[in-house]
């Protein structure tokens, strides 16, 4: 299983083996993260497209900008939230504000268009998540999706019960200062213990605020990653072997 490891001088490749540092580092570990879009969800381009769409429906004359706004939505991670976003693309490409409660129910739109479409899982999702959970490790989810719509999303892929925790966006609790170190206080298990699992800036930026142990997994995208992960995957399988 090939692996990366995330240096100062590069990225080096590690064949078979983890340097030691790292394996105690992983032998310590009892607490095992995840994003969901990207990360365990084959999702980020559908919903790229669905959230244009449903920008559009809101105000028609964005049409023309549906691959603009769409490429927009890929800041979702390197945190935005959902409702940053929404603001974001009517102030851009339609001239307009929208008050909270508009936002709020474009959001809900959103959330709809998207629970009607099939969002899969990556082939390799369920197995690691079946395997992390046997070998005993303790599973939560974070991610920048709202609270109640990550409700849906989880009930859609089935895997609710894989996690003793699922973290989504709401004000004042977010994924970069919040989810880790509220997952610490109610496992009652430091963050030291912990690794992370992420597909973008904010992940790693979560996991290294903590002091969690910061992997990265590529989708076949280019990151210039401002924060440096600790390790960089390219398949969930790998985790079956840490």
């Amino acid at each position: 299983m090939l692996l990366k490891k995330a240096s100062a001088d590069g990225i080096s490749f590690l064949e078979t083996t983890l340097p030691n540092l790292i394996k105690e580092r992983l032998a310590k570990t009892k607490v095992v993260g995840f994003d969901l879009d990207g990360t365990l969800a084959d999702s980020m381009e559908i919903r790229a497209k669905l959230f244009a769409a449903t920008i559009s429906d809101f105000a028609p004359e964005t049409s023309s900008y549906q691959p603009q706004i769409a490429e927009l939505f890929f800041q979702v991670t390197l945190g935005k939230s959902r409702f940053q976003l929404i603001e974001e693309a009517f102030k851009t490409f339609a001239n307009q504000t929208p008050n909270e409660a508009q936002i709020k129910q474009i959001s809900l739109a959103f959330t709809e268009k998207y629970s009607q479409v099939d969002l899969p899982l990556f082939e390799d999702a369920i197995q690691t998540l079946k395997n992390l959970t046997q070998k005993g490790y303790f599973l939560f989810l974070s991610s920048t999706t709202p609270q109640e719509s990550l409700g849906v999303d989880i009930k859609k892929h089935g895997i609710g019960h894989y996690f003793a925790l699922t973290l989504g966006f709401r004000e004042g609790f977010t994924k970069e200062t919040h989810h880790l170190p509220y997952v610490s206080k109610i496992l009652k298990t430091p963050t030291s213990q912990f690794i992370f699992v992420g597909d973008g800036q904010i992940d790693i930026l979560a996991a290294k605020k903590s002091g969690a142990f910061g992997v990265a997994k590529t989708n076949g995208r280019k990151i210039n990653w401002q924060v440096q992960p600790d390790i960089i995957i390219s398949h969930l399988t790998t985790l079956q072997s840490l």
